[in-house]
């Protein structure tokens, strides 16, 4: 696979966040930003190319800098076969661990029973900010009582050590990108580049005009050598629509979603017929029949034409193949 080549790319987090963004928004997000730059044909011709694997391209979830989101199916599942039962404290414990060191993933896969000791990782807490809207002002009607609201949010939060709390809060993010050697990579890495030099804002969210789920891009670094050899156990960082992978094998957890036609008032259509796709989300493990070529896929957006669900995921090698020697882009 060495005409694969894999970048990691950091993004900073501005104000809060309402979700942690998954590779199908930021896949948009993306393509978004390749259209802006060239035009929407060259974006919507790289965006074919992609679901007809003419090119390979695949990315992550966004995640906490330097961290993995952790095996919870794959461990827990492992776990009751050694044990012939689960224990609710190394159940509880696992849980709460959404995402662990890179350099710790391996040595929590092999000692799976010392969860409770994995120092440190990165939990998602939820939350609730308030809001008021002033309606006097908005509608010039003097008298009106304010508007007061919640909007829920989460905060990622870094947990260093046994008896910790509340944690300090991750700002730092990055993602990762592979993508096949090609002219149009080449055009698409030049202006992820000028992005990141014009200070581009990514939305990556709703309520960004509240300041919310707002990223600006830092950092490129490139790793020649990340895919060394073929490898059959990956650890899946995004959202996979999955073609060709050994079903037997793997571990997987699956998120379903219902997918909405944006102009559609579906509560009140009800000719309107409900529609449902389900991922395999990050943390799963995936084991690959050929190889990671083979293991995800793009389909049709029946509900916009000129749209992909876009479904090909990064896959982390889990047996010792991903190297992390890193060079600036």
């Amino acid at each position: 696979m060495a005409d694969i080549e894999v970048y990691r790319v950091k993004m900073d987090l501005s104000g809060e966040l309402t979700q942690i963004p998954d590779s199908q928004k930021l896949f948009g997000a993306l393509i978004y930003m390749y259209a802006e730059y060239t035009n929407d044909d060259t974006a919507s011709g790289f965006v074919s190319k992609i679901k007809e694997k003419k090119i390979y391209f695949a990315l992550s979830d966004l995640l906490p800098d330097n961290y993995l989101p952790i095996p919870q199916t794959f461990l827990l599942d492992e776990l009751a076969i050694s044990r012939g039962r689960l224990d609710k404290k190394v159940y509880k414990a696992m849980k709460k661990r959404r995402y662990i060191e890179k350099e710790h993933l391996m040595n929590l896969v092999q000692k799976r029973e010392e969860v409770e000791n994995a120092y440190p990782y990165i939990a998602i807490q939820d939350s609730q900010q308030i809001h008021a809207s002033i309606d006097s002002l908005s509608y010039g009607l003097a008298g009106l009582d304010p508007n007061v609201y919640s909007v829920p949010q989460i905060r990622a939060v870094k947990i260093e050590k046994a008896g910790e709390e509340s944690g300090s809060l991750v700002k730092n993010y990055e993602f990762y990108l592979a993508i096949e050697k090609c002219k149009e990579a080449s055009d698409f890495l030049r202006i992820l580049q000028l992005a990141r030099q014009n200070k581009r804002p990514f939305f990556l969210g709703p309520r960004a005009s509240q300041g919310m789920n707002i990223f600006y891009m830092g950092e490129v670094f490139f790793q020649s050598q990340f895919y060394q050899h073929n490898v059959k156990r990956y650890l899946n960082l995004g959202m996979l629509l999955p073609d060709k992978i050994d079903y037997g094998e793997s571990s997987l957890h699956l998120f379903t979603s219902e997918r909405r036609p944006y102009n559609k008032k579906e509560g009140w259509d009800n000719s309107y017929k409900r529609k449902f796709i389900s991922f395999i989300q990050a943390g799963s493990v995936i084991c690959v029949r050929e190889t990671i070529r083979e293991v995800g896929r793009s389909i049709c957006n029946s509900e916009d034409e000129k749209t992909i669900i876009f479904g090909n995921s990064f896959l982390y090698p889990m047996e010792g193949d991903a190297s992390d020697a890193y060079e600036k882009y």
